[in-house]
């Protein structure tokens, strides 16, 4: 019969508790010459257990089975992790096709045959999934982030901004007719009914200080040209902060230079982010 690999590490456990391997074989109901392999085997057991700590599917492998291709499996899972180190993409067909070459490389069997089923092994026994993508994460540039930290942090010290003085604000598209993608189901269904998303959506704009202790109410821009709720009304509530106050922006063609907006109030400065850095460094 085949053994659970946490069985396995179990036995392993009661073992250097010195129990023996008669009193094992009862308690597990395997035979004594199972522990003895156990007993034998304790460094690929234990090696095998170590690559349990993953958060993937390579927590659902119950049984132990030996890589058919040992020293590709070991070449191939080191140059993905170098490969992902370096953020670097990778797909399914390109593992396959690298693997190939990796084998030709090693002097393999003739025969290797790098298919989905393959695959899918491989990354089950490394904990490979699959994720969205992060383009705008990407695409930022990481020296100019580094350089505006360095740049943004002489110029706090400077002019004595205190982190509740230091406020960021940004804007983003909200869609508010938009349901939920998941949703949780009974055990007697098998399929969750699909719906068309409403793409119905409105701009609203966030800003808050540095230290989190002052949150500006949200701005919000709608598609009315006249909206029904302001029927009547002459003026809008000033939400705003007494004081010396930096603020950080999103660099935008539609906004005035910093220059022009830091002429209308002496204690309001304005600094703009270079592009490409707020997934970086954004509050």
């Amino acid at each position: 019969m085949f053994l659970r690999w946490k069985k396995k590490i179990e036995i392993l456990a009661k073992l250097d508790k010195d129990e023996t391997s008669v009193s094992l074989a009862r308690l597990y109901n395997i035979g004594k010459a199972t522990v003895t392999d156990i007993k034998n085997n304790r460094h690929a057991i234990i090696d095998f257990a170590s690559k349990m700590d993953s958060d993937d599917g390579i927590k659902r492998r119950k049984v132990m089975k030996v890589v058919k291709y040992h020293d590709l499996d070991k070449a191939m899972e080191m140059w993905f992790i170098q490969k992902r180190s370096l953020n670097e993409l990778i797909s399914g067909p390109l593992i396959c096709e690298k693997a190939l070459k990796m084998n030709t490389k090693l002097n393999g069997p003739e025969d290797c045959k790098t298919s989905s089923g393959w695959l899918h092994k491989f990354k089950s026994r490394h904990g490979i999934r699959e994720l969205h993508i992060q383009g705008e994460l990407l695409s930022a540039d990481s020296s100019s982030a580094e350089n505006f930290k360095q740049t943004f942090q002489l110029f706090v010290e400077k002019e004595g901004y205190s982190q509740d003085s230091v406020y960021n604000a940004d804007e983003s598209g909200l869609f508010w007719k938009a349901l939920p993608r998941k949703s949780l189901v009974s055990c007697q269904e098998h399929t969750a009914r699909g719906f068309k998303v409403s793409k119905e959506r409105i701009t609203i704009m966030t800003c808050n200080d540095a230290a989190g202790t002052h949150k500006l109410p949200l701005l919000l821009i709608g598609k009315s040209k006249k909206p029904r709720c302001f029927k009547n009304i002459k003026s809008l509530p000033d939400h705003h902060k007494t004081g010396k106050v930096l603020l950080s922006l999103n660099i935008a063609p539609t906004y005035l230079s910093a220059e022009v907006l830091n002429l209308i109030d002496p204690d309001y400065q304005v600094m703009f982010f270079p592009p490409n850095v707020t997934s970086l460094i954004r509050p």
